[in-house]
């Protein structure tokens, strides 16, 4: 980990920093989503009726992890943009306070929007998800994993930027965000997994921005 630091406190080195800062994106992204990918998983095991049960398994978690891989590179990214930019402070590779405050609000306000509400309806139903768009053999596992991974790309991208609040690196902040997001999937509450959050998101926001 120290290693990684050090490649990336030089922004100045454009593709050796975005290289380790998508590696360590993706390390992230497969530590916080794998919990809240289980559920699913073991739906899937117990709906799949191949023999090859370890291998399509490994086909769809293949699949699910490609879409956050892509968001990992696209944090990345935008990662070196803020630390080339000086928006990170020194050392915790988080953003500055007025900065932050927009991102609060930005998520906040996310949590509230139909495509963030149809995203996590797919998500907490997989079961109707498999029903509606099975398909068989290994390919079709990865395009299943794909697929879901895509409708938990566009109802979590959003919450995962708020590792720019509390540092990329933050393994509390890692932990905080994957058991939000796996306790918005077994809620089916709007009020409690959307409309409270999105509340509190924003007042934060506007507290930071005061």
């Amino acid at each position: 980990m120290s290693f990684v630091m050090m490649k990336m406190m030089k922004p100045e080195l454009v593709s050796g920093y975005i290289f380790f800062a998508f590696a360590m994106w993706a390390i992230m992204m497969i530590a916080m989503m794998v919990p809240v990918v289980i559920p699913t998983l073991i739906i899937f095991r117990q709906i799949n009726k191949s023999g090859e049960l370890l291998l399509d398994s490994a086909m769809f978690l293949g699949g699910y992890f490609a879409a956050w891989f892509l968001f990992a590179l696209i944090a990345a990214s935008g990662q070196w943009t803020l630390h080339y930019g000086g928006y990170f402070q020194a050392m915790s590779f988080s953003v500055r306070g007025s900065v932050a405050g927009l991102l609060f609000i930005f998520v906040g306000l996310y949590q509230l929007t139909p495509f963030k509400n149809a995203c996590l309806a797919r998500c907490q139903s997989p079961v109707s998800f498999f029903m509606n768009g099975w398909r068989d053999g290994r390919f079709g596992a990865f395009q299943m994993g794909l697929s879901h991974g895509l409708f938990c790309l566009g109802c979590c991208w959003m919450l995962m930027l708020l590792m720019f609040v509390g540092g990329v690196m933050s393994i509390l902040t890692m932990a905080a965000l994957s058991t939000f997001l796996l306790a918005e999937r077994l809620i089916p509450s709007q009020s409690i997994s959307r409309f409270l959050p999105a509340t509190a998101l924003i007042l934060v926001g506007i507290f930071y921005l005061a």
